[in-house]
């Protein structure tokens, strides 16, 4: 009977060891090919856009934000990012021209903000300018 058990407990363990070993390794599948580990470019690709890069520089999440910032963070936040996480940190904004059918015919301007390898902010706007308040067209979800 004690050896029936001992066997028993050893399967009974190989086979928790086993579900959590897949569930690990699956969990590890699904992160690397989460929007999280996208290149911008590819992130932009998978939304349906054609691109061409414009731009690229490095910016600081300044620590303490402004009134701009926090209307742009409230449109970041809607997309399920959050800048104030990277509050003090020097990122990389990349800027391209979007052309899509899922945009009108005009070439539009896509920011994406970068930390480490990952996207953490975006917005699409047109290139051209509203000449009346000499200000670019309101920043949409890049989503």
């Amino acid at each position: 009977m004690v050896s029936l058990v001992v066997k028993l407990n050893k399967i009974l363990t190989f086979l928790v060891l086993t579900i959590a070993f897949l569930a690990l390794f699956l969990l590890v599948i699904f992160k690397i090919k989460s929007k999280d580990n996208l290149s911008p470019e590819n992130y932009l690709k998978s939304l349906g856009y054609e691109i061409e890069l414009i731009d690229e520089k490095q910016v600081n999440i300044p620590k303490k934000f402004g009134e701009g910032l926090k209307e742009y963070n409230e449109l970041q936040l809607q997309q399920g990012f959050d800048l104030k996480k990277y509050s003090g940190k020097d990122c990389i904004q990349k800027q391209y021209y979007v052309t899509s059918k899922k945009v009108r015919p005009e070439k539009y301007v896509a920011n994406v903000i970068v930390y480490k390898n990952k996207v953490i902010a975006g917005d699409l706007h047109s290139k051209y300018y509203d000449k009346k308040q000499q200000k670019p067209l309101k920043l949409t979800s890049i989503k």
